[in-house]
């Protein structure tokens, strides 16, 4: 199973690749680590994002996407910002590919139970990477 792991943050989408199963899976190298939106006011901008983020989905042939969940409630430093929630929506637009919201507490505790092996990654993918492989935990049961 192909897998799409993404962390969203500002106005950036953190993302990585994962192949296999949650026993045996690989990173595929894409050669994008993420995607930003740069001005979340521009209609062009937006749909920039979307067609960019569509094609990455499709070129890499990606059956299942897991984006760490924000919580819409909190507030302060924990508070999620309003362009990952528009990046959120942009994304679970994708027609052909299920995209699934995973709880920071979900991701916690399957990391506790069973932790991801290392992989070579920038610093930034990290929580993508934990997000991708809680969903091929979940979906090996």
């Amino acid at each position: 199973m192909i897998i799409c792991g993404i962390e969203l943050s500002g106005s950036t989408a953190s993302i990585i690749v994962l192949d296999g199963s949650a026993d045996d899976f690989s990173v595929v190298d894409t050669g994008i680590t993420k995607l930003e939106i740069t001005d979340s006011e521009s209609a062009q901008d937006v749909i920039s994002f979307f067609d960019s983020f569509h094609s990455f989905i499709r070129n890499h042939n990606v059956e299942k996407i897991g984006i760490k969940k924000r919580n819409p409630k909190a507030k302060g430093i924990h508070a999620s910002g309003p362009i990952t929630f528009k990046m959120e929506g942009l994304i679970q637009l994708c027609k052909d590919t299920e995209v699934v919201l995973i709880s920071p507490n979900t991701i916690s505790a399957k990391l506790r139970k069973d932790p991801p092996p290392k992989a070579k990654l920038f610093k930034y993918q990290a929580k993508a990477y934990e997000t991708a492989y809680t969903l091929l935990r979940i979906e090996n049961g």
